[in-house]
């Protein structure tokens, strides 16, 4: 390697694997999150057989086996739909949609993960704004699977079958985990803001005003800054504000703005100002993939092309068979007002009975919050509630208030499964600066303190049931439903 070597952006992703029985496909960040680090499955070096090549402006060390195409392409575009069904139908059956609503370009193999995702008792908004400059694809890679660590690996593995033997169900769930069901191939650069909303759709009057209620929540972005301010007078306005739970990525552009725009997006200024910059950096925007029993049909050995129908079997296995996993969350508040917001949207939250929340909570199944924003009524208060969803890794935020034991010094932990995530300080400003400042008094305060924490685990072991649907093929949803209704909390949804 030259002192002069600069690793080109896309070896980060190209060749790694993705895990579709358990990863989400909406958000980019997320999917980043869960790219499986451990090997590349299609081996190649980062910084061997290499060529100069200059990349906005740039000059690269390209892996030969890599090809880049300019590609610029600008578009900005809002959808909503009734019901999660709705969602998810539109995008597996319209491949231009998935390509400008989702972070992932594949085939229906994952299917599992868009309809887990998009639960039918939600309605949906996307916006996305994408700015590519160019992408960058993995070829003549037939020959490069790695086959010789992958046959080690199957060499015990035993074919799944009805799934009565459940510690060969684990093993392959642990294949997954560790060697991904689908391999990056794609990846296109460039800057997108990407926008998601999902409510209950079980108020008709939120139902009714969803869009317009969206659309201002967001200070018109995707409209021009255009929106009817009237209806958050509303009453059922307040309601959608409780229901309602967003994801928010930005990539690429100025990073400063980006950040300022991840923190807040509701207001159009901003998000014009970041649009402004997209030429300045590139990020990744987009993957796409291939599923790793396709490669295995290709392979030079013969029994890793044999395993190839063993591997599709064990997945498809697995994702029609998903399992409810009910984890325990502690959240413990320094502050005057806190919040834990739960960004998977096949998860949700429900309250635990034995440990009622405190006044001055308001809790909702992707949200619970406590207190009173720039109150400055600090106190000490634990929270404890329960996460279900299918056993997959979690996305979630915690925000608090500045004001804590002393001023600056708010904080909020979430304690998941025994391990601590916390968020302190103060975010977004110096707060060296603002308490040295001769204006600083209590009534000043940087209320939107906010850590977001991606792929985080949850419980290793599926909650106990006794319905018959996990006996056979089934959707999460059904399972959800059923399952909600067999531990009394049927009308979480």
């Amino acid at each position: 390697m030259t002192s002069d070597f600069k690793e080109f952006p896309a070896c980060d992703v190209l060749g790694y694997s993705l895990d579709f029985t358990t990863a989400s496909p909406t958000d980019i960040k997320s999917v980043l999150a869960a790219v499986k680090k451990a090997r590349r499955v299609i081996e190649y070096e980062a910084d061997q057989d290499t060529r100069k090549l200059e990349v906005e402006k740039t000059v690269y060390d390209v892996p030969k086996v890599i090809g880049v195409t300019d590609y610029n392409s600008s578009d900005g575009n809002y959808v909503t739909y009734s019901t999660g069904t709705e969602a998810a139908s539109a995008l597996k059956l319209n491949a231009s949609l998935s390509a400008r609503y989702l972070a992932i370009s594949a085939s229906a193999s994952v299917s599992y993960s868009i309809d887990k995702t998009l639960k039918r008792d939600d309605q949906w908004a996307m916006y996305s704004f994408n700015a590519d400059t160019y992408l960058a694809s993995l070829r003549d890679y037939a020959d490069l699977l790695a086959e010789t660590a992958l046959a080690r690996r199957l060499a015990e593995s035993v074919a799944i079958g009805d799934g009565s033997n459940k510690d060969v169900v684990q093993d392959w769930k642990d294949f997954f985990a560790s060697w991904g069901s689908h391999v990056i191939i794609n990846s296109a650069f460039g800057a997108r803001f990407q926008l998601n909303v999902w409510a209950s759709n079980s108020s008709s009057s939120v139902n009714e005003r969803f869009s317009t209620s969206v659309t201002a929540a967001f200070d018109g972005i995707g409209f021009g800054g255009k929106f009817d301010a009237s209806v958050t007078k509303e009453d059922q306005y307040k309601t959608f504000s409780e229901y309602m739970q967003k994801q928010v990525s930005v990539v690429g552009g100025d990073p400063e703005i980006n950040k300022k725009l991840t923190a807040d997006p509701a207001h159009n200024d901003v998000f014009v100002e970041w649009a402004g910059t997209v030429a300045k950096e590139s990020s990744m925007t987009t993957l796409n993939v291939v599923e790793l029993w396709v490669l295995m049909k290709d392979a030079s050995k013969k029994e890793i092309r044999d395993a190839a129908g063993m591997v599709m079997d064990a997945y498809d296995y697995i994702v029609s068979h998903p399992q409810p996993y009910k984890t325990t969350v502690v959240f413990d508040i320094q502050s005057d007002w806190a919040e834990f917001n739960l960004l998977s949207p096949d998860a949700i939250i429900l309250p635990d009975d034995n440990n009622p929340y405190p006044t001055n909570t308001v809790a909702s199944n992707t949200r619970v919050q406590w207190g009173r924003e720039y109150s400055h009524n600090y106190e000490r208060k634990t929270l404890r509630f329960f996460i279900v969803n299918d056993g997959s890794p979690i996305n979630f935020s915690i925000s608090h208030g500045s004001n804590g034991a002393t001023a600056g010094q708010g904080r909020a932990e979430a304690v998941i499964e025994a391990t601590p995530y916390l968020g302190e300080g103060v975010t977004g400003v110096d707060l060296s600066k603002w308490l040295l400042s001769s204006n600083f008094s209590t009534s000043k305060d940087n209320v939107w303190n906010t850590k977001w924490f991606y792929q985080k685990p949850v419980s290793a072991n599926a909650a106990s049931t006794a319905l018959e649907v996990t006996q056979k093929p089934h959707k999460w949803n059904d399972l959800l439903t059923a399952y909600l209704s067999e531990i009394g909390a049927s009308d979480s949804l």
